[in-house]
């Protein structure tokens, strides 16, 4: 269950002649699940390309079950990493279980097909994700939370260790938005690791167990949801103070409405 799925070594995240990211360390074990928080164009995005090997390594190091991450040849890379991007367009006219099955190609041959053990493995992540008889819609057909969700099934149909999600909350509701989370802290419990960028750090403190905060400016601060989610750290990071609550069902944190009637500046 702790073992280490993921390794960054003094990784260094740049966009164009902008540095984003500075050095990062972190260690990411078995039934963890990381907050990646950080203002719009912070490099949350950026970063989670870079450690699906999506984007090449400009200095330090990634490893992914002890191995370099570009050392894994794609499809079985697939097979332990998976990535969620922000939104996961379904260009082809295809039904729902067959977008599902897209999942399930690190494990088929190139000239074979899917097989009933594949079938069940999707309508399974369908299920679980809230889309039981939906296999036969047209994907075009669905709105835009349930797109969303067919992404995610996708997703769990790959089946890998470590998951990757760029804004997983992209076009759901209030209940959908919660009920994802759910699903996915269920899936660390259960021993897959989880990256996902949110905007809401009150969502990390609730269902995440770690975060990771960056300035966009190369600084970041990583270590437990306790830790890292603090009014200054938060306001370093954001520009605007913050301040903390506790209550029973836990901690928050809330804009300090009493320092932006006077102003602050970042």
């Amino acid at each position: 269950m702790n073992r280490p799925l993921l390794i960054v070594e003094g990784l260094d995240v740049s966009q164009g002649q902008r540095r984003l990211l500075n050095g990062l360390d972190m260690e990411l074990k078995a039934g963890e699940c990381w907050a990646l928080l950080g203002r719009n164009g912070a490099g949350k995005t950026t970063l989670l390309h870079t450690l699906a090997g999506i984007r090449p390594v400009e200095g330090g190091s990634i490893r992914l079950l002890d191995r370099d991450l570009h050392a894994w040849r794609p499809r079985e890379r697939a097979q332990y990493l998976g990535l969620l991007t922000q939104d996961a367009s379904q260009g082809f006219e295809e039904t729902v279980l067959e977008a599902a099955l897209v999942g399930r190609h690190p494990y088929i041959g190139r000239w074979s097909n899917e097989s009933e053990e594949d079938v069940r493995i999707a309508r399974q992540a369908l299920h679980a994700c809230g889309l039981a008889g939906f296999e036969q819609r047209a994907v075009q057909s669905l709105s835009g939370g349930e797109q969303r969700r067919l992404s995610l099934a996708t997703l769990l149909t790959q089946n890998p260790q470590l998951l990757l999600l760029d804004e997983p909350l992209n076009h759901l509701d209030l209940q959908g938005q919660w009920s994802m989370l759910h699903q996915l802290r269920g899936l660390s419990d259960n021993g897959r690791g989880i990256v996902m960028s949110l905007h809401d750090p009150n969502l990390a403190l609730r269902f995440c167990t770690h975060a990771l905060l960056l300035d966009g400016m190369g600084g970041w601060r990583s270590g437990s949801v306790s830790e890292v989610i603090t009014p200054a750290a938060l306001q370093q990071a954001y520009g605007m103070a913050m301040r903390l609550i506790e209550d029973e069902q836990g901690r928050w944190v809330v804009p300090d409405t009493r320092m932006m009637q006077t102003g602050t500046k970042r």
